[in-house]
């Protein structure tokens, strides 16, 4: 991977993310997804500019499915929406190397989801290249750990909607490779005193 590559992808998140957290999501698809056409270094398309595309896609369960991180809910359902739920998707390439970053909105990411995101991924898409990350919250769903000791946190396996959300991350990952444009790469700073708190702590 490239030197210019590595620095462009931090200074790239904020400026192609923050414009993809407003576009409607793409509608679903009934057969595996697949990128658009790779511009090979080189070739009549390849223009030497960096690229980037962003997408996202709703993952927002169905009521019923347990919720994932308390160990006190006891494996209960959802049982309404606040808000919905997303896999957000980046897309880079630098002509060498093709980067698909994902975030979900769910909890953590399993090793079942995992395999299953990668089998649900365009066929096209560089499988050492997916990095698939979740924002940790824990009002997402559950359902996704085979194993007995994790159930008691997350509720009963659905390998359904296993395969259902990993699908839903391959559609992002198509859509965001779509949108891919010729992109600034840029970087700003700034100060947060109160972005989080500790809830354990009332001074927190």
């Amino acid at each position: 991977m490239s030197v210019r590559f590595h620095s462009a992808i931090l200074s790239c998140l904020l400026f192609v993310f923050g414009s993809a957290w407003g576009q409607a999501e793409p509608a679903p698809q009934t057969t595996q997804p697949t990128t658009a056409e790779t511009v090979e270094p080189g070739s009549a398309n390849d223009v030497g500019v960096f690229k980037a595309g962003a997408a996202k896609v709703e993952i927002t369960p169905a009521l019923g499915v347990p919720l994932n991180g308390y160990g006190d809910r006891l494996g209960r359902g959802a049982t309404s929406v606040h808000d919905a739920l997303w896999v957000r998707c980046l897309y880079l390439d630098d002509g060498e190397t093709r980067l698909f970053l994902l975030n979900a909105d769910l909890c953590l990411i399993t090793p079942e989801l995992r395999a299953a995101v990668l089998e649900a991924a365009p066929a096209d898409a560089p499988r050492e290249s997916i990095v698939i990350t979740a924002t940790h919250t824990h009002n997402g769903p559950g359902g996704m750990s085979k194993p007995l000791v994790y159930r008691s946190i997350s509720g009963r396996y659905m390998p359904e909607l296993v395969k259902s959300t990993a699908e839903k991350f391959g559609q992002a990952m198509a859509a965001a490779a779509a949108a891919r444009r010729p992109a600034s790469v840029g970087f700003g700073t700034g100060k947060q005193d109160d972005l989080s708190v500790n809830r354990r702590d009332d001074k927190g």
